[in-house]
């Protein structure tokens, strides 16, 4: 049975990968902008769930997209059964709850330094702040048999400079619906926050041919450049957070290996004597609370981590911080590690406002240490900034939950910067040694150089 939804799965995967969608603005009709439907413009289904692969929502929604000289308008049908829920207040951390439309936007898909903007309202066009863009907009909505609509209006100005005729963005739909418990995305379905699932949006006097847009886009995303690595052509890596030196002659199976920071420097040099690159974990976001307080770093912190109170997450942008680990990532080459295991990038899911100062980290790091070895554990919302600094990138959680079940992890965050040519690792607890092999080729039919452990991190691989 595991390997037929393996085959399913991944012959699913490997089609959406190749995808490019082009959705066209046009000129917005005449009459006032908060209607439910804009006569004589394309009409895009919204349809995919978030689940990988994405599946048929039983409540479809579909949108529109217009623009004038001062505003992009995007407007949404949402069906359902059940009364539109909207209890949620602008401010409140979970306004995920409430029934809501989305938008992702990028104005320049080819800046690496270009923001991704994340609207959200509510049946009652309650605009969400947490989590979201700080951009000036307005929202106007409605219900109709089965169903409600909102339409958007958002200025152009600094945060989103005005397009011209034939300029390309980027844009997401995304549609919650808690109460169904079914989520869908515009264009491709999978990860609401996933940097690879983007759709492309031009701007167009008149509709245009589809295929032509496509095979545009297509061309200028070929003409992107490589991304290169020293870990081009790695075979097999491993993680080990143990301390058993006993264990050398089974991690020189490998190409590349991870450890602590504390691992035995006889375990390093072993390790490097035999061909394998060695590389140690170093945490740019998040430590844990008894080390921070230790050291006088609780100014430097944003906060505990809600999902493990007993860790902090460490501002990227405070200079203590900051300068701690280029001071730690200097000490550890000096031990004899080739590079680091980048861990904490995940406080930008937390924090957006912090995805510069993170990259800022990242890329002041690369050029203090410009010959160590760099992978970036998941930190998906930064990868855009921070690619063409890596070696490699780790998908952790890929296909195992933490408590080791299966869990058919969205791969498209890696699938832009992995066509690059930067090298896209897969991590995995298993509890057994048939979830383990499973795991594992689920991870290679994607594309992954897959990692499985046994048990724990901890043990020996």
């Amino acid at each position: 049975m595991l390997r037929i939804l393996l085959a399913l799965l991944t012959l699913g995967g490997l089609a959406l990968a190749q995808r490019v969608v082009v959705a066209q603005a046009l000129p917005r009709p005449q009459g006032p902008w908060g209607v439910e439907s804009y006569p004589g413009l394309p009409v895009y289904s919204l349809r995919l769930t978030t689940t990988y692969p994405p599946e048929t929502a039983r409540f479809p929604g579909s949108f529109q997209v217009a623009y004038d000289g001062e505003a992009l308008y995007v407007l949404a049908r949402l069906e359902q059964e059940a009364p539109p829920k909207a209890e949620r207040g602008p401010d409140d951390p979970e306004w995920w709850q409430d029934d809501t439309l989305e938008v992702f936007l990028r104005w320049d898909p080819f800046d690496e330094e270009a923001p991704d903007l994340h609207l959200a309202v509510n049946p009652k066009g309650v605009r969400f702040r947490r989590y979201t863009a700080p951009l000036s907009y307005e929202a106007r909505t409605g219900t109709f048999p089965g169903g409600w609509w909102a339409a958007l209006r958002i200025p152009f100005g600094e945060a989103l400079p005005p397009p011209k005729p034939g300029s390309l963005w980027q844009l997401k739909v995304g549609r919650g619906h808690p109460s169904a418990q079914e989520y869908t995305l515009w264009p491709m379905g999978g990860s609401f926050h996933s940097p690879g699932n983007y759709g492309y949006l031009v701007f167009l006097q008149a509709p245009q041919d589809l295929e032509a847009l496509t095979a545009e886009v297509r061309a200028r995303e070929a003409a992107l450049p490589p991304i290169p690595s020293r870990l081009q052509g790695l075979k097999r890596w491993a993680l080990y957070y143990g301390g058993d030196p006993k264990t050398l002659a089974r991690l020189r199976a490998y190409d590349l290996v991870v450890l602590a920071r504390e691992a035995p420097l006889d375990l390093v040099r072993g390790l490097k004597e035999g061909g394998t690159k060695v590389v140690a974990y170093l945490p740019l976001g998040v430590v844990p609370r008894k080390e921070a307080e230790a050291r006088g770093w609780q100014h430097a912190a944003l906060g505990p981590n809600p999902y493990a109170p007993d860790a902090l997450l460490m501002d990227p942008a405070s200079p203590a911080w900051r300068a701690y680990v280029r001071a730690e990532a200097a000490r550890l080459l000096a031990l004899g590690f080739e590079g680091f295991f980048l861990d904490g990038l995940d406080l930008a899911d937390l924090y957006p406002e912090k995805i510069s100062a993170l990259a800022a980290l990242v890329r002041g790091l690369r050029q203090a240490e410009p010959g160590a070895l760099f992978l970036q554990h998941r930190g998906f919302r930064v990868l855009r900034r921070t690619a063409r600094y890596l070696d490699g990138v780790v998908y952790s959680g890929l296909s195992l939950d933490a408590a080791g079940r299966p869990s058919l992890a969205d791969p498209s965050p890696v699938w832009p910067f992995r066509s690059r040519g930067l090298p896209a690792l897969s991590l995995d607890v298993a509890p057994s040694l048939e979830a383990r092999a499973w795991a594992e080729q689920r991870a290679l039919e994607l594309g992954f150089v897959p990692y499985v452990a046994l048990g724990r991190l901890t043990d020996p691989p």
